[in-house]
């Protein structure tokens, strides 16, 4: 039972699907006791490195909807290049395999209105907004939302496809 703990989650990994060369997105299907998200929110990932067990935060990329759909949640990371942890998680990872999983936590989540919106991302850090927007888009309530997100290069850009489709 690799990572089980009383406390604790663990979720297996789906997919493991490059965004772009320095981004990956890590597809996982939480144990059935996890107690799910918000939009916005961000859990910590467990994994086992040099035999020690190292966590780090990463904000869920999919919006809750689509967890209730497929039972599936989303992370997009991006690797730092002289980081301890992300440059081995995309290496490390595979379908099949098991991690650790916290509750999902953070407040930086929508508030159930119906006011205009403005957005504004950069980089990697467009990902609570691309779960934000998945759950507006799935709501299909009239509101006027504006993102602003840039990124170093045209190619660094993520989600761009999917956020055309949530703009028709």
């Amino acid at each position: 039972q690799p990572f089980w703990t009383a406390e604790g989650h663990r979720a297996r990994i789906v997919q493991v699907r490059y965004e772009n060369p320095k981004v990956f997105s890590l597809i996982m299907q939480p144990s059935r006791n996890w107690p799910g998200f918000l939009a916005g929110q961000f859990i910590e990932l467990f994994t086992e490195q040099d035999g020690r067990r190292i966590g780090r935060c990463f904000s869920i990329s999919s919006c809750p909807a689509s967890f209730l759909q497929q039972g599936t949640i989303e992370l997009t990371i991006r690797v730092q290049e002289n980081g301890r942890v992300t440059p081995r998680l995309r290496h490390m990872l595979k379908p099949g395999q098991f991690v650790g999983i916290s509750k999902a936590q953070g407040d930086f989540t929508l508030r159930d209105s119906q006011t205009d919106l403005l957005m504004i991302a950069g980089g990697s850090g467009i990902t609570p907004f691309r779960s934000m927007l998945g759950e507006l888009a799935n709501k299909r309530r009239p509101q006027n939302i504006k993102l602003l997100y840039y990124a170093r290069s045209q190619d660094l850009h993520l989600f761009r496809r999917e956020f055309e489709d949530i703009a028709k």
